[in-house]
């Protein structure tokens, strides 16, 4: 599998990668020629706003909303046959407490710009695909984790004050989340493309994650003691976030 990889100008991979993909400096408005002939298949990842980074309504349309759907756009006009999407679980938002398991085709009540523009940007594109040649494919990862995520996020905060010997203040912990290995979430994009389950005149949506609920609380708890630190895991010293959403856990359809 040959990879070409657009890029902002001047980014770099917060992991190094050997034998890295063929890269392009760009923009979802503004890309070279090249980008789009002879492609078997689009990879949309770009997204502007992902926790734990902060984004305004303006910003978050014009990205995930706006430029993204002109850039698949351009790829169904280049005749790309496929269109593979990485959603996200957020965009359930509030509806994701009225299930124990959230099928996929669940209604979305986001909360916030990140989650409301990612929704609309697959409201738009489920559009999009039952009138195009192109056939589409929408992944909703749910929690995640590993090498190479913001620093601020949960897990690489909770690695980095365990390795340093220093305490960590978290909430209570009774959160309900799906927590996956990142490489598994990258396989399952993969897989995707390797076993395609999209058709034409529609968009096939899945949930991506471990089909494992956690506490948040037992999650931090295993990998304290996976790292042995000298500090303490200080349990309920934070508060929940206003309208924090206690049960995020996915429906995982059959392989």
């Amino acid at each position: 599998m040959e990879v070409r990889a657009l890029r902002r100008p001047g980014s770099r991979t917060v992991i190094a990668i050997p034998n890295g993909p063929d890269w392009l400096d760009g923009t979802l408005d503004d890309f070279p020629d090249s980008a789009l002939q002879d492609v078997d298949a689009v990879v949309h990842f770009a997204s502007n706003g992902v926790s734990p980074q902060k984004t305004d309504w303006q910003t978050a349309v014009d990205i995930n909303v706006s430029k993204s759907i002109a850039f698949i756009a351009a790829a169904c006009k280049a005749g790309v046959p496929r269109i593979l999407l990485s959603g996200s679980c957020f965009e359930f938002g509030v509806a994701a407490e009225e299930f124990d398991f959230i099928p996929a085709d669940a209604p979305l009540r986001p909360q916030g710009p990140y989650a409301g523009s990612k929704a609309a940007f697959a409201v738009l594109a489920e559009a999009m695909a039952k009138t195009s040649d192109s056939e589409f494919v929408l992944l909703r990862p749910f929690h995640f984790y590993g090498e190479g995520q913001h620093p601020d996020n949960f897990w690489p905060a909770l690695r980095k004050a365990a390795l340093s010997g220093e305490d960590f203040d978290m909430t209570p912990g009774e959160q309900i989340r799906d927590y996956q290995p990142v490489e598994e979430t990258a396989d399952s994009f993969l897989a995707a493309l390797r076993h395609w389950p999209g058709k034409k005149g529609t968009m096939h949506v899945a949930n991506l994650g471990s089909g494992k609920p956690v506490q948040l609380k037992d999650f931090a708890l295993h990998f304290w003691k996976k790292w042995d630190t000298k500090g303490r895991l200080r349990i309920g010293a934070l508060p929940y976030r206003p309208n924090e959403v206690m049960r995020y856990v996915p429906e995982i359809e059959a392989p």
